[in-house]
C-alpha cells in the first residue's frame, strides 16, 4: 500500500525560512547593485564630462566638423583620425566621434568614414546646450556608457567609455554573484539547521500526542525554555498528568465496583447452584416415572425443564467465570497458531497480517483465544453469513493490536457506553457477560479492549503490551 506523502512541519519551516532568506538576500543584492551602478554611472558621467571638455579644448573641433564624404582619403583626415584614435586610447575611451545634428559622422577614431548615418542625433534633447549620457548593456551583455556633448549648434561630440572603465564594475558584479551564491548556500544551511532545531522540538510533542492517543498516559515532553514551544510542552505535561490521575482514579473506582460485583455475583451463583442441582435431580426422577414416560405432554414438560436448567447452569458458569480472577499462563505462541484457531472458529473470516505484524505473541493462549472467539462469533452474528468479518493483527510502539471488525449494522450510540458492563445485553438469550469476561481477560494481561470508531459495522480493538509482566 502506497504511503501518502505528508508535508511535515519541519519541511514547512525549512521552506518558509529558505524563501524568506533567499528573497531577502536577492532584494539586498539587487538594491546594493542598483546603488553601486547609480554611483558608478554618476562617476562615469563626471569623468566623461571632463574628457569631453578636454576634447573640445585640445582637438580642432571646427576642422573635424567640416569633413564630408570623400575626404577620408585625404592625408589631413587620416592624420585627424589618428589623433582621435590616440586621444581615445589616452583617456580609455572605446571611441570618439564628431557628428552633425542629423547624426552624420564627420570624423571618427575608428573606421567610420564621413557621412556615415547614425541614430545618435535624434537622441539629443531639444535644448542645444543639454547633454545626454546613458549606461546600458549591449547585445553581448557588456556594459557601455556613451555621452553626447553639443559643441555648437551644428556639431556634436560622441564619446563612449572603454572597457577599462568598466573593469571595476565587472569585478564588483563577479564578486556580487559569488557573494550571492555563497549567501544562498548559507541560507540553505541556516534554514536546514533551524528547521531541524524547531522540527525536533515539535516532533517530540507530536510523538507524545501519538503515544497519549495509543493509551500511554505516562509520556512526558522535556523541552526547556520560555518560548511558546516550551509552554506548549509544559501544558501537554500538565494535561497528561491530570489525565493519568483521573484515569487512575476512575480505574480504581471501576475496579472497586467490579470487585464488589464479582463478590456479589459469585455468592448469588453459588446460592443458586445448590437448589438448581436439586431441581435437576428431581427432573431426572420425574423423567423415570412410568406415567411420565408414557405421556408425550408430560415428557415434553420434563424436557423443557431440563433445557431451562441447562440454560441456568450456563449462566451460572459464565457468572463464575466473570467473578473468578483469570489465572494467566503466559507463553510465546506463533502468530500462525492464532490464525489457524481463528479460521477454525470462523472459516470465512478474513485475516490481515501486514508486513510489520509480529511473528509471535506472548499471551495466555487459552484466554486470548477465548476473547477472539467471543468477538468473532459476535461479529459473525452481527453481519450474518453474507457479511465480512475481519481480524487484523499489527504492531504499534511497544504494543500489539488486534482488531475484529464486521460489516453489520453496528452498535447504536446509545448502547456503546454499556456494552462492556456485565449483564447488559440486547440479545433475546444473551447473558451480557461475554464482552465483560473478554475485557477481564485482556485487562489481566495489562491491556485494553475497546470499541473503535469505524465507518461501517462495529470494530473491537485489543491492545496488549509486547512484553507483559504477570
Amino acid at each position: 500500500m502506497q504511503r501518502t506523502f505528508t508535508w511535515s512541519l519541519q519541511w514547512q519551516i525549512f521552506t518558509m525560512m529558505l524563501l524568506v532568506l533567499v528573497i531577502t538576500l536577492l532584494l539586498f543584492t539587487w538594491i546594493i547593485g542598483n546603488l553601486f551602478l547609480t554611483a558608478w554611472d554618476r562617476q562615469l558621467t563626471i569623468r566623461l564630462t571632463l574628457v569631453a571638455d578636454i576634447a573640445q579644448k585640445n582637438l580642432p573641433s571646427t576642422r573635424l566638423g567640416m569633413y564630408v564624404p570623400g575626404d577620408e582619403s585625404t592625408t589631413l583626415h587620416k592624420q585627424d583620425s589618428k589623433a582621435l584614435s590616440d586621444f581615445a586610447k589616452a583617456y580609455q575611451l572605446d571611441h570618439i566621434t564628431f557628428l552633425t545634428k542629423q547624426g552624420l559622422v564627420t570624423a571618427d577614431s575608428g573606421n567610420l568614414p564621413p557621412g556615415t548615418v547614425t541614430g545618435y542625433g535624434s537622441l539629443l534633447p531639444q535644448n542645444p546646450a543639454g547633454t545626454l549620457s546613458r549606461l546600458h548593456r549591449n547585445r553581448q551583455g557588456q556594459w557601455q556608457k556613451f555621452m553626447l556633448w553639443p559643441i555648437n549648434d551644428e556639431l556634436l561630440l560622441l564619446i563612449s567609455a572603454g572597457s577599462e572603465m568598466f573593469s571595476v564594475v565587472e569585478r564588483v558584479n563577479s564578486r556580487r554573484n559569488l557573494t550571492l551564491g555563497f549567501g544562498i548556500i548559507l541560507a540553505l544551511a541556516l534554514s536546514w539547521i533551524m528547521s531541524l532545531y524547531l522540527g525536533k522540538k515539535f516532533s517530540r510533542i507530536t510523538k507524545a500526542f501519538r503515544a497519549l492517543q495509543t493509551g500511554n498516559q505516562s509520556v512526558r515532553v522535556n523541552v526547556q525554555g520560555t518560548d511558546e514551544i516550551a509552554y506548549l510542552s509544559r501544558t501537554f505535561n500538565e494535561m497528561a498528568s491530570n489525565l493519568e490521575k483521573k484515569t487512575k482514579q476512575e480505574r480504581e473506582q471501576h475496579e472497586k465496583r467490579v470487585a464488589e460485583l464479582k463478590i456479589l455475583s459469585a455468592g448469588v451463583a453459588h446460592e443458586i447452584r445448590n437448589p438448581l442441582g436439586a431441581i435437576s435431580g428431581l427432573a431426572d426422577l420425574l423423567a423415570r416415572r412410568k406415567d411420565i414416560r408414557t405421556s408425550a405432554a408430560s415428557q415434553d414438560l420434563v424436557d423443557r425443564i431440563r433445557q431451562e436448567i441447562d440454560r441456568m447452569d450456563k449462566i451460572i458458569h459464565e457468572v463464575m467465570a466473570y467473578a473468578r480472577q483469570p489465572k494467566l499462563n503466559i507463553s510465546t505462541s506463533p502468530i500462525t497458531r492464532v490464525v489457524e484457531e481463528c479460521k477454525t472458529i470462523d472459516p470465512n473470516c478474513r485475516i490481515l497480517l501486514p508486513w510489520e505484524a509480529p511473528a509471535e505473541v506472548q499471551v495466555d493462549f487459552s484466554g486470548f483465544m477465548t476473547v477472539l472467539r467471543n468477538l468473532l462469533l459476535n461479529a459473525r452474528e452481527a453481519c450474518g453469513p453474507e457479511g465480512q468479518v475481519t481480524l487484523e493483527i499489527k504492531n504499534h510502539p511497544n504494543r500489539l493490536q488486534a482488531l475484529v471488525s464486521d460489516t453489520g449494522a453496528g452498535i447504536p450510540e446509545a448502547y456503546q457506553e454499556n456494552i462492556f458492563q456485565p449483564f447488559f445485553s440486547k440479545k433475546p438469550k444473551g447473558t451480557g457477560l461475554g464482552l465483560a469476561i473478554a475485557r477481564n481477560i485482556i485487562e489481566a494481561h495489562g491491556g485494553t479492549l475497546e470499541l473503535a470508531t469505524t465507518p461501517v459495522g462495529a470494530c473491537f480493538q485489543i491492545s496488549l503490551p509486547l512484553n507483559p509482566e504477570v
